[in-house]
């Protein structure tokens, strides 16, 4: 997958795994009342309320509190995204501590690459010898959604899907929004506090469509996220799907930051040294 797909694969995932950002912002509580309505199936032990906005609201708000004393976790995230023919499939095994040193282990286009997040600097690694400081490189948005990824970050971007439609299931619960055209995910974009995709693509994006459920255990820890998304460039129709899982709460032990990373070469003096061999 070619680098310049980066910010937009971090920005479609990251927004709608709850990675947010701390300039998060709330949405307005939902007044309008709406009338009860629940569909049995019998395929599943799961109960769809979806015409009481304010069951979500209730359950995101439990999930809020109850995790409130989170201070470590682990993810993993796996996207794939189609274009024609073209097939990539990005995953991320990412570990957060309670200091709020990341480690992100990222497999891409049949690569390995290891990103250490830790005093505002985003360090990055293909081999675990030669570490390269990839903070300017990255740019601010993609630096922001990946530096400010603390549980509670992320459950303020929950906010956006207070007005979802909420599923009871035998294990927990799911809430699932859906967004169509490029005013509605904007908005979407904006009450997850992540700056607007369809601004940084405003020359290629000409449509965008899609939805995520969220799932979260009986003790309201959010526990999944599924997204399917449907982009309309310029050139090309792109789809991409992406699930990720969490767990591990407060249980992730201290991230090793290891001596390279501390002392990483700037990419300047990793191109320099490339040309002098």
């Amino acid at each position: 997958m070619k680098t310049k797909l980066l910010p937009l694969l971090l920005g479609s995932t990251l927004i709608f795994a709850a990675c947010g950002q701390d300039d998060t912002k709330k949405n307005e509580d939902n007044k309008t009342e709406a009338k009860t309505a629940e569909t049995k199936t019998t395929e599943s032990k799961s109960t769809e309320k979806t015409a009481d906005k304010t069951e979500a609201k209730k359950v995101i708000e439990k999930a809020q509190e109850r995790g409130a004393s989170v201070k470590s976790y682990h993810a993993n995230l796996t996207t794939d995204m189609q274009s024609g023919s073209d097939k990539n499939t990005v995953k991320m095994d990412m570990s957060v501590d309670e200091s709020d040193k990341t480690k992100i282990t990222m497999d891409m286009a049949n690569k390995t690459m290891e990103l250490y997040i830790f005093d505002k600097k985003i360090v990055l690694t293909q081999d675990g010898k030669i570490f390269v400081d990839a903070t300017e490189a990255m740019g601010a948005d993609v630096k922001k959604q990946l530096d400010q990824l603390d549980y509670n970050s992320a459950l303020d971007t929950l906010n956006a899907y207070k007005d979802g439609t909420l599923k009871e299931t035998s294990d927990g619960y799911e809430i699932t929004k859906s967004f169509k055209g490029l005013d509605e995910f904007k908005k979407l974009s904006e009450a997850t506090g992540s700056k607007d995709i369809t601004a940084q693509m405003k020359d290629q994006l000409k449509d965008i469509s899609g939805s995520a459920t969220i799932s979260f255990n009986k003790d309201y820890m959010m526990t999944e996220t599924n997204t399917d998304i449907d982009l309309k460039l310029k050139d090309r129709a792109m789809q991409t799907k992406t699930i990720a899982t969490y767990d591990k709460y407060n249980q992730v032990k201290s991230i090793d930051i290891p001596e390279g990373a501390k002392k990483p070469q700037t990419i300047e003096e990793l191109k320099k040294s490339q040309a002098g061999q």
